[in-house]
């Protein structure tokens, strides 16, 4: 799906290198190298078709801003839905988890609040960041009772360095 760029990529996982090529050769033998992307023209083509006509939405009026920025980094409703499609359809799976900020002092109004930008959100975890979940019965109803994801957060380590780790999360009712 992602095309012939990621395939050179990981090159000898997907093209073994010949019996006695040497490494120019290889490389060579490498550049030469096409991939058709059925699966990814399949992909486009599909999610077309979901989105030939644009998904009717109806909110609130009080909340019909959030369609602009739906996750509170630039993602736009039409977007994020189309990320949505686009996962389920490569890897049959796609986390959406709505995120509430509970830092939020008690004392807050509705109004400070939409001042602030405070408020609910999506945020899309891929198949591959969800690494196990459990289903059971919640007040009747068949519902996630656990869900383990990863995700990379940046830890700050001093005011002039960062760095990049891997956090487990585990969510559970």
């Amino acid at each position: 799906i992602e095309g012939q760029d990621a395939v050179h990529a990981q090159a000898e996982a997907y093209l073994p290198k010949l019996k006695g090529q040497n490494r120019d050769e290889y490389l060579s033998y490498l550049g030469r190298a096409t991939l058709f992307n059925a699966a990814g023209r399949t992909l486009d083509a599909l999610s077309g078709m979901v989105f030939a006509v644009a998904p009717r939405v109806t909110l609130p009026t009080a909340m019909q801003d959030w369609l602009v920025d739906i996750a509170l980094d630039g993602t736009s409703f039409d977007n994020l839905a189309n990320q949505v499609v686009e996962h389920l359809l490569a890897a049959g799976r796609v986390g959406l988890i709505v995120e509430h900020p509970d830092d939020v002092a008690d004392a807050i109004t509705v109004g400070q609040a939409e001042r602030l930008n405070i408020r609910p959100y999506p945020r899309l975890y891929t198949a591959e960041s969800i690494h196990d979940w459990r289903c059971g019965s919640v007040n009747g109803v068949m519902d996630y009772t656990m869900i383990k994801r990863m995700e990379s957060v940046e830890v700050t380590i001093n005011e002039f360095e960062s760095t990049t780790v891997e956090q487990c999360i585990v969510t559970g009712k």
